[in-house]
């Protein structure tokens, strides 16, 4: 106890008499002091101006990055461990089947109102045909709040049960165009047909 009050006496005095020299080598004219503050930046602040991909900073040709296009939805794959959990609406599922017990392996869904469930062939199903031991993709949204807790919690906005038979599905915001749909990710582009079906969920 008296050598961490040593300790905290010396490192108060340290503090002190290192921010009393700072001050000592801070000096300001009355000049300096009259002036108006928009004089105090020579030049002001430069004013951007961009032009395309190139910016002008003070007559500078600066590159500017693109703008990252960014999925509305993320995915993760995870095998369902536990669909009986304590918690009401959530479903206890690993992305390690062989060390499930892990912390960091486990992750939570937490099921809402509005999740929807469909196999990956587009099937529409039901919470209920999760089972333990069902293979599933969980798409939850991209700005969805999620809470800093282990194991992870995500809130399953789609859930895809994947089965034997190939298919694929791919969950994002599509923005219509004279072609046809482009993802927000644009990283799929789907033409669409005469006889092609659209619904909303």
């Amino acid at each position: 106890m008296k050598k961490n009050l040593i300790a905290i006496i010396a490192l108060t005095a340290a503090l002190a008499a290192s921010t009393s020299a700072f001050a000592d080598t801070v000096q300001i004219s009355e000049e300096e002091l009259n002036k108006p503050v928009s004089t105090y930046a020579p030049d002001a602040m430069p004013t951007p101006e961009i032009q395309g991909d190139i910016m002008l900073l003070n007559g500078e040709e600066t590159d500017v990055a693109a703008p990252v296009e960014t999925a509305s939805y993320i995915s993760v794959d995870v095998t369902v461990v536990k669909t009986d959990s304590d918690v009401d609406g959530i479903i206890k599922t690993t992305t390690d089947v062989n060390n499930k017990d892990d912390q960091n392996n486990t992750v939570n869904l937490k099921i809402t109102d509005d999740t929807l469930v469909y196999d990956n062939l587009g099937n529409k199903k039901a919470l209920s045909d999760l089972t333990d031991g069902s293979k599933i993709t969980v798409f939850t949204g991209s700005y969805e709040p999620t809470p800093l807790i282990l194991p992870v919690q995500y809130t399953a906005n789609v859930i895809i049960i994947n089965g034997d038979q190939e298919g694929n599905v791919n969950i994002d915001t599509y923005l219509a165009d004279e072609e046809g749909y482009t993802n927000a990710a644009n990283t799929l582009k789907i033409a669409t047909a005469d006889d092609t079906k659209i619904v909303d969920k």
